[in-house]
């Protein structure tokens, strides 16, 4: 904003060396330690004030709003455990002077936000049709039509939906409006992932050390942050595992990300949640075969040193923790393959399905299941002053049953143009990118992330990044053709 008003401050040294901060991994990686630092010690309004000031300069100086992308991702995961407004009364969302911080913080931001859009639409507008915009107004026409002509059609439910397609694809529209595409590095979008992966490992062991926690009677219920549970958080950092991979397939000593790679995966086990774990070791292998594929002949034989090496290290820990490894792994071996509940949530789904086949019952009246500290999701009808209802950990399910026939259509539209973007023009970027949206789709067939707030961010992101970097090449080639 200050140099679209002020241009000769272009060429000022600092602002420049500003600039090519904001666009570097170091910033990313300043504002994932600021992260871990706000949710293993509470130090969130700190840290979010933080983010306020290196935001609002960000959009004062730079081109563009990119350096605004990682302090959403990072800003969603940096609630602590002691601050989960879910289990605990006394926290910085109730008491009335965090409140007020929290409200000064959300308003600057917004204030800054909508001036830097302004000023980008009136100094260099995109006139270009977003790829996957008529999926995504398909999809929130059915989000908001959810329980129409029905009884249970309203206000709340409305509002919801809303929130819904709004956390899915506010994202995506905002920042393929603000970025300067041809002159951001490709590479930016799946280097915040890889950061954001990294960062999760060292949450998910934080989790353990938690006072809360008792190592002598652990279950996997205690494992929570402030913004998520187990599952919330294996998923998360599942879907960062395909863009250590991508840095494993072009990268000279690649074996290095392999490492990486392998780290968040062990992350993932530790996170304990089966679908993650059982999802997220396939996207592992999926991704680990593209890396092998995409990389040269020598670099693949380093990854395959470091694929034996990680094998022989995991024979010989379990053979020499056997004994640990049992009992802290105890309520996922005992819970094993059963279903923990679900094929009732599903059957119900279908059963409300077939009695409402077009438009569903809406959000709040769709058969949706809470997870209780043993694991096991029972089925629970929404509180009247509750706004997240409960849901119904199945993606398909949830839509047929909370939109009907109208929302699993606009869906399958909706996917049908994403995966247009990835197959069309395909890249190496594009190839990993998708590999993240799919850990976030497949672990959504077992639970209800992509109905969450925060997984919805990071889908858009990952959408926005692909497309980005499309647009970004498209551009160039026009100029030297120009040229």
């Amino acid at each position: 904003m200050l140099t679209d008003a002020f241009p000769k401050l272009n060429r000022s040294r600092f602002v420049a060396a500003l600039r090519d901060f904001y666009h570097s991994g170091s910033y990313i990686a300043l504002l994932v330690i600021l992260m871990l630092f706000a949710q293993l010690f509470s130090m969130e309004l700190l840290v979010w004030w933080m983010y306020l000031a290196l935001g609002a300069l960000a959009l004062l100086v730079d081109e563009d709003t990119i350096a605004v992308a990682p302090i959403f991702c990072c800003g969603y995961m940096s609630v602590s455990g002691a601050n989960n407004p879910g289990r605990y009364e006394d926290t910085i969302f109730t008491r009335p002077e965090c409140v007020l911080q929290l409200a000064i913080i959300l308003v600057i931001g917004v204030i800054f936000i909508m001036g830097r859009l302004l000023s980008k639409q009136l100094t260099s507008p995109r006139r270009d049709r977003p790829a996957l915009l008529f999926g995504f107004v398909a999809l929130g026409f059915a989000y908001l039509l959810g329980g129409a002509f029905t009884p249970y059609y309203g206000t709340r439910t409305l509002l919801f939906g809303f929130v819904q397609i709004v956390s899915l694809a506010l994202i995506y529209f905002f920042f393929r409006a603000t970025v300067n595409w041809d002159r951001l590095s490709k590479e930016y979008g799946l280097k915040l992932f890889f950061a954001l992966g990294l960062g999760l490992v060292v949450e998910v062991v934080g989790m353990y050390f938690q006072p809360w926690v008792d190592l002598k009677n652990f279950s996997r219920g205690m494992l929570y942050t402030g913004w998520g549970i187990y599952n919330n958080v294996g998923a998360a950092l599942a879907l960062c595992i395909p863009a250590a991979f991508y840095f494993s397939a072009v990268r000279r000593n690649g074996w290095v990300y392999t490492f990486f790679a392998s780290v968040m995966l062990l992350g993932v086990f530790l996170s304990q949640s089966r679908g993650s774990i059982l999802f997220g070791v396939a996207v592992y292998i999926l991704s680990a075969i593209f890396a092998l594929v995409c990389a040269k002949k020598g670099e693949r034989v380093k990854q395959g040193v470091v694929y034996l090496f990680l094998l022989l290290a995991l024979v010989a820990a379990c053979a020499a923790f056997r004994e640990q490894f049992l009992a802290l792994f105890r309520s996922v071996i005992e819970a094993g393959l059963a279903s923990s509940g679900r094929e009732k949530i599903y059957a119900a789904c279908w059963k409300t399905f077939l009695s409402h086949p077009i438009f569903g019952v809406g959000f709040y009246e769709t058969p949706g299941a809470l997870l209780n500290d043993g694991g096991i999701l029972d089925l629970a009808p929404c509180p009247p002053d509750v706004f997240l209802p409960p849901r119904a950990h199945n993606t398909f399910m949830q839509l047929i049953a909370s939109g009907g026939a109208v929302a699993l259509l606009a869906y399958l539209f909706h996917r049908v143009q994403t995966l247009r973007l990835f197959f069309c023009k395909p890249t190496k970027q594009k190839t990993f990118l998708g590999l993240c949206i799919l850990a976030l789709l497949l672990t959504s067939l077992l639970d209800c992330h992509f109905f969450n707030i925060g997984p919805g961010f990071l889908y858009s992101f990952l959408l926005v990044f692909a497309e980005g970097g499309e647009l970004g090449r498209d551009r160039l080639a026009r100029r030297r053709l120009g040229a």
